[in-house]
C-alpha cells in the first residue's frame, strides 16, 4: 500500500467513513444477493470479442466476449 493510500484511509476513518476492501464489498454483495435468490453460475466465454465499449474519447471501458455455448440453440 502506498503512503498516500494509508493517509487517505486515515483521513476517511477520522471523518467516520468505513473503508472496506473490494473483496469485502464483493462478499457483502454476494451474501445480499443470495438472500433474494439463487446466483447463476458464471457464463463460460471464448476469447473472441463480439463488442467493445468505448468512452467518447476512445478510452476502452469493456470488452464483451462470445459465449462458449450459444444458449439460443439449446
Amino acid at each position: 500500500m502506498l503512503k498516500r493510500d494509508i493517509k487517505t484511509l486515515g483521513n476517511a476513518a477520522q471523518r467516520g467513513l468505513n473503508v472496506v476492501s473490494i473483496e469485502k464489498l464483493h462478499e457483502i454483495s454476494v451474501r445480499m444477493a443470495r438472500e433474494i435468490g439463487d446466483i447463476q453460475p458464471r457464463t463460460e466465454v471464448t476469447d473472441i470479442p463480439v463488442e467493445v465499449v468505448e468512452w467518447r474519447d476512445g478510452t476502452l471501458l469493456d470488452t464483451i466476449f462470445k459465449p462458449a455455448h450459444d444458449c439460443r440453440n439449446g
